[in-house]
């Protein structure tokens, strides 16, 4: 027969070890529930569950630890954590219209995922990451909005292969993307501005495809591939208006091809340039 949804709704927990604890539990609906200084908010193991319209705030470890789960999130807040926002290992499912601001490491770490998909979230003010992809296979980050994170907006390693597309990052304090670790992936289609490092980086064996984006304004290099065999492919891309080598290779092998490039100096003329 169906399983009987499980509601767990309005209401509040302050100062617990644990808000609220899921094991073996199928299906949850956790909605409209406010967790305030909790060390995790909520913690789903083996578990389907559904969390809606929530609150996390000042978690002093992570708004949500999921494992091994099917874990949707949607149009929840997750503030001021001392750790992380979202913590999810070896899901699935979908983290969408939610906000996650000023967690003090990374606002969504993900660890061996596999469909997973991370849509249309603001995930600003990160104090590492503001999206930790590691060891992954099939996840999507699409439509997200990033703003002034401080490590990166997007960090990828250890193998993981996701699909970066239509995000915008802006002001990021290090790079927007960091690709480290033999991490692959596609980077297609986003808005890069004014990281205050390279806005892309790909070091440590990486080999992403970097196709269509948008890198401009950045204080430092465009694309920066470096150090012990990154290679990948650089394509397409309009990279425009950065303060330094729009692209910068070093001891590496990349495809560069198809790119418009236009540095800060000749964008300048161009805008000064009478009619």
């Amino acid at each position: 027969g169906t399983s009987k949804v499980v509601p767990i709704s309005m209401n509040t927990f302050t100062e617990t070890e644990t808000g609220l604890a899921l094991h073996d539990c199928t299906p949850v609906t956790v909605e409209e529930n406010t967790f305030t200084m909790c060390e995790k908010a909520v913690v789903a193991v083996s578990c389907q569950i559904f969390l809606k319209k929530n609150t996390m705030v000042e978690s002093l470890h992570c708004g949500l630890s999921a494992a091994n789960s099917e874990v949707t999130v949607h149009s929840t807040t997750f503030l001021d954590g001392s750790c992380h926002g979202v913590v999810m290992e070896q899901c699935r499912g979908e983290i969408s219209r939610c906000q996650l601001q000023r967690n003090k490491k990374y606002n969504i770490s993900t660890a061996r995922c596999d469909g997973l998909r991370i849509l249309n979230n603001e995930i600003h003010n990160a104090g590492e990451a503001g999206l930790f992809i590691t060891g992954c296979g099939v996840v999507e980050a699409a439509a997200n909005q990033f703003n002034e994170n401080i490590g990166s907006a997007l960090t990828i390693e250890d193998t993981a292969d996701p699909f970066i597309k239509q995000n915008t990052c802006k002001n990021t304090n290090g790079s927007a993307v960091f690709c480290r670790n033999a991490s692959k992936g596609k980077i297609a289609g986003n808005t890069f501005l004014s990281s205050q490092m390279s806005q892309i980086v790909i070091t440590g064996e990486s080999n992403p495809s970097v196709e269509g984006n948008v890198i401009k304004s950045g204080a430092s290099h465009g694309v920066f591939i470096r150090n012990n065999g990154s290679h990948g492919v650089v394509a397409n891309n309009k990279i425009l208006q950065n303060a330094h080598e729009p692209i910068l290779i070093a001891s590496s092998h990349p495809t560069v091809e198809g790119n418009t490039v236009v540095s800060y100096e000749e964008e300048s003329k161009l805008e000064e340039a009478p009619d």
